[in-house]
């Protein structure tokens, strides 16, 4: 039995294909023998899925895996990268037309060039209310449990103002719990558009507003029934319209069983009418299966959060080594849904996603998925770097993404009219979490 590979390295960005047929979630090491190096991944069973991740070998990469004797784990493909944005080597496969490759990642690239980006920021993940609707909430172990945004409002107005970005959409978590929201607006560079989505609770400020030029910002008011008295919601709208007009305000219901039984909702229309105010009305979608059958499997979600105190990988009898097939070149099975072919995506450069300690991100997927199967589970869903960093800078080449179909709307409504098939002619399943 083969339990050992090596490869003479081309880059430190290293793609590991592996199916976990059995548990359905658990933890698995890689160890260097090149570098001494060490690194544990969570893992999770269906479809082919990968550990992408960037060694520290030089020149030659030796290594080994270690699993639970209780796992049941296939290892399908080892490829080093060539490049940090050519996942699997793709483009030098004979899976790909190199010349649709080329052609289709410069119409993308050049369509990149010059943009002004659209920024999403998660000033934080923490909020005042508990919506049971609230996917964050869902999933409140990952997020809820993180640390304040302490940084000064100076220190992101200046990163914000570097990027000198199209737009800045404010949300969370709730914006207004972090204190210094009004006054990272008063530094920002006029010419930035200005969004946000807030519970209008008792964290935003009216007076504290009132420091702001009107309508510096486009205001849209979450209604939450089960956690806030609706008159006194009405009440606050009605100020703060009076105050600073409607144009730039408006109101979002998700319609939740638990929230239409409370409030009237032919009575917000009314008022939302009366006022000149604009009024959203959300379907409710659950973020597990249960409910969705696009969701995730609630079990499994459970399976990665939790957190063990021991692990057999700490103890020699209880893990052993993975084999490894003597040939690990890159092996793919026949596409069945054409939602999951790769593109080409300007997401990193047009778009990107802040969370609340600077981290940028493509996409709302790699900053959600990223969260529940981690950050080495496909190659984007490590951020792209952190806008704090004197060096930071927008990507400038196309990410390769075949998870198109769950493309949140607040990222496709900027990207999507850019996308190209990475490949008219690839058919392939490339390894996906689900």
């Amino acid at each position: 039995m083969n339990t050992i590979f090596t490869q003479h390295l081309k880059s430190k960005y290293v793609d590991i294909v592996y199916n976990l047929t059995s548990p359905k979630v658990c933890d698995i090491k890689v160890k260097e023998l090149s570098s001494e190096h060490e690194e544990t991944f969570r893992v999770t069973y269906g479809s082919p899925r990968t550990i992408s991740y960037e060694t520290p070998s030089v020149g030659i990469l030796k290594l080994e895996i270690m699993k639970p004797k209780d796992a049941q784990i296939e290892i399908v493909s080892i490829v080093n990268r060539s490049q940090q944005g050519d996942f699997l080597n793709l483009s030098e496969s004979n899976l790909v037309d190199k010349n649709n490759y080329d052609k289709n990642k410069s119409k993308v690239s050049e369509s990149m060039l010059d943009a002004k980006p659209h920024i999403q920021w998660f000033l934080t993940w923490k909020c005042n209310y508990k919506c049971q609707y609230c996917w964050q909430e869902a999933a409140n172990e990952i997020y809820r449990n993180t640390k304040n945004n302490k940084l000064t409002p100076e220190l992101w107005a200046e990163s914000f103002n570097k990027l000198n970005p199209k737009e800045i959409y404010f949300t969370g978590g709730e914006p207004t719990l972090y204190k210094g929201l009004v006054d990272v607006i008063k530094m920002l560079n006029p010419e930035i558009e200005l969004r946000m989505t807030t519970n209008f609770g008792k964290t935003f400020n009216l007076d504290k507003w009132s420091e702001l030029p009107p309508n510096r910002v486009d205001v849209d008011a979450s209604l939450h029934p089960t956690q806030v008295n609706v008159d006194d919601f009405i009440r606050k709208v009605a100020d703060y319209t009076e105050k600073y007009g409607s144009e730039k305000f408006g109101i979002e219901l998700v319609r939740h069983p638990d929230n239409l039984k409370i409030v009237n909702e032919a009575g917000l229309i009314d008022f939302c009418k009366d006022r000149g105010i604009t009024l959203n009305l959300d379907e409710y979608v659950s973020v597990f299966e249960e409910e969705d059958q696009d969701g995730m499997e609630l079990d499994l979600y459970k399976q990665i959060v939790d957190i063990k105190p021991l692990s057999p990988l700490d103890f020699g009898p209880l893990c052993e080594p993975v084999e490894i097939p003597l040939d690990c070149s890159l092996k793919l099975e026949p596409c069945t849904d054409k939602a999951r072919l790769p593109i080409f995506c300007p997401a990193g450069s047009m778009r990107i996603n802040v969370d609340g300690f600077g981290d940028a991100y493509t996409c709302m997927s790699a900053v959600d998925r990223s969260k529940m199967f981690g950050r080495h589970a496909l190659p984007h869903y490590k951020p792209v770097g952190n806008i704090l960093d004197d060096n930071f800078s927008l990507m400038s080449e196309p990410v390769v993404c075949w998870e198109s179909f769950r493309c949140s709307a607040c990222d496709s409504c900027f990207v999507s009219k850019f996308w190209e098939p990475m490949d008219e002619q690839f058919n392939m399943q490339l390894p996906i979490c689900e």
